[in-house]
């Protein structure tokens, strides 16, 4: 998935903003698992990649939330709504 961070006083970091992934983790139980975004920074200004790397253990639905964990006034964060995998 693609950002576009505009305004932030400094770069956004992996703890501040993350793609999560939810998926089955076993196929006998079901249970799911979370995978999250790796270490990264993100800049104002051009658009950046956040990406998740996960293996399903069965066939089934995979949930993706974009977490943003701060705020400051008047800034804001673009996304592509084209998603890429692969």
């Amino acid at each position: 998935m693609k950002i576009y961070p505009v305004g932030w006083t400094a770069a956004l970091t992996n703890a501040e903003i993350y793609l999560e992934a939810s998926y089955l983790d076993t196929a006998d139980t079901g249970h799911r698992a979370i995978a999250v975004t790796g270490a990264g920074t993100f800049n104002n200004g051009a658009w950046r990649e956040l990406t998740v790397s996960f293996t399903p253990a069965q066939a089934g639905i995979v949930y993706f939330n974009l977490i943003l964990k701060t705020y400051e006034l008047n800034c804001y964060v673009l996304i592509d709504p084209v998603p890429s995998f692969s």
